[in-house]
């Protein structure tokens, strides 16, 4: 059982429009928990903020009470990947929007860095990788799968990780398809692809009790 004190973990989900993750936090017993976007939040939640990402960055530390030198415990970010992403080689391959793309993120890891004591950074296989271990020789990158969290999908992500240990597998199973993947171009598909599987959010909660022991709370 989570300690009491969880309440005070300060949590920020950047680039997360349906609210998936700031909910298994909230669940979880989190309950200082916001989600940043350009679009509204799927489920009106007031802990939303429609804004650009570093602009809300930017006011928090100049506005918030630091603990410990940082603004917030935890940020976890989904940064658009449409440009990054491996299956857009075809496309972007030589694209400056690729690489504007790719910069753009590493200038919000650093930030995530620099605000928060623990980053985790969401993204699929693509380009990304290789550039954050270029630019982050201590970030942590692991990979998960959705049926490794109870779906019966197949779409393998990675998880880039500064302080935090990789996820646990909670509930593997059969039947893996690549569902989203053979479905045609159409906004549907777009909206869903970008959706963060609810057993892989769930499972991001692991890091609340962990957070706790570094935080010297237990």
């Amino acid at each position: 059982m989570l300690n009491n004190k969880i309440d005070t973990t300060r949590i920020m989900v950047l680039c997360e429009e349906s609210g998936i993750v700031r909910r298994a936090f909230k669940r979880a017993g989190a309950n200082w928990v916001w989600s940043v976007d350009l679009l509204p939040s799927e489920d009106d939640d007031p802990f939303h903020l429609q804004e650009d990402v570093f602009d809300v960055l930017n006011r928090f530390q100049e506005t918030c009470n630091h603990v410990n030198g940082v603004a917030l415990d935890l940020i976890i970010a989904f940064p658009p990947c449409t440009y990054m992403a491996s299956s857009g080689n075809r496309w972007y391959s030589k694209s400056e929007k690729r690489l504007d793309s790719v910069n753009w993120t590493l200038r919000l890891w650093d930030r995530c860095k620099d605000l928060a004591s623990f980053v985790a950074m969401e993204n699929p296989v693509g380009v990304l990788s290789t550039a954050l271990r270029k630019h982050d020789p201590h970030m942590i990158e692991s990979s998960v799968q959705p049926w490794q969290f109870g779906h019966h999908e197949s779409k393998q992500t990675k998880l880039f990780l500064s302080r935090l240990p990789k996820l646990l597998p909670t509930n593997i199973v059969e039947g893996r398809e690549q569902r989203i993947w053979k479905m045609g171009p159409s906004k549907e598909r777009s909206r869903l692809r970008s959706k963060t599987y609810m057993g892989i959010a769930k499972a991001m909660t692991q890091w609340l009790p962990y957070i706790q022991e570094m935080k010297g709370l237990k």
